[in-house]
C-alpha cells in the first residue's frame, strides 16, 4: 500500500442528496474529486476538482477528512465542504454533476465500500 495521499474529493450535502460527480467513461456516480498534482495539498487538490468537475467553490471543514484506502491500495482523502457560490459550468471534457440520495453514492458506483466508510464517517445514514 501507497501510504502517501493519491487522491482528494468532496462530500457536500444539501437537502439530505449528496453531491455526485458523473464518470466520463460511465453512468456510475462518485464524490467530486480526483488526483493530486505534484507538490499540490490534499486539501487544494479537493477544491480544485471539485471546482473542475461541477463549477462549485466550496469552503472545507478541514479537520474532519476522512482518509481511507480505494481498491488499488492507494490513500484517498475526502473533505465535508460546503458551496460558496456557483461558477461556470464544467468544462466540456467534464461529465457533469448531479444531486443523488446517500443510497445511489453507497451501492452504485465502482467503490460502494470506500464510498459506505466516508458516509459512516460523516454521520449520514443511506440503508433504507
Amino acid at each position: 500500500m501507497n501510504s502517501k495521499v493519491y487522491a482528494a474529493g468532496v462530500l457536500i450535502q444539501k437537502d439530505r442528496l449528496i453531491l455526485a460527480a458523473k464518470r466520463k467513461d460511465s453512468e456510475l456516480f462518485g464524490f467530486p474529486g480526483g488526483k493530486i498534482d505534484p507538490e499540490e495539498k490534499a486539501s487544494y487538490a479537493a477544491i480544485r476538482e471539485c471546482f473542475e468537475e461541477t463549477g462549485f467553490v466550496t469552503f472545507l471543514y478541514l479537520p474532519s477528512a476522512y482518509a481511507g484506502i480505494d481498491d488499488s491500495d492507494n490513500v484517498v482523502k475526502i473533505y465535508r465542504a460546503e458551496i460558496v457560490c456557483k461558477g461556470p459550468e464544467p468544462a466540456e471534457n467534464e461529465a457533469g454533476y448531479c444531486w443523488v440520495s446517500p443510497k445511489v453514492i453507497a451501492t452504485q458506483t465502482p467503490w460502494p465500500d470506500f464510498n459506505q466508510a466516508v458516509l459512516a464517517h460523516f454521520g449520514i445514514h443511506w440503508e433504507n
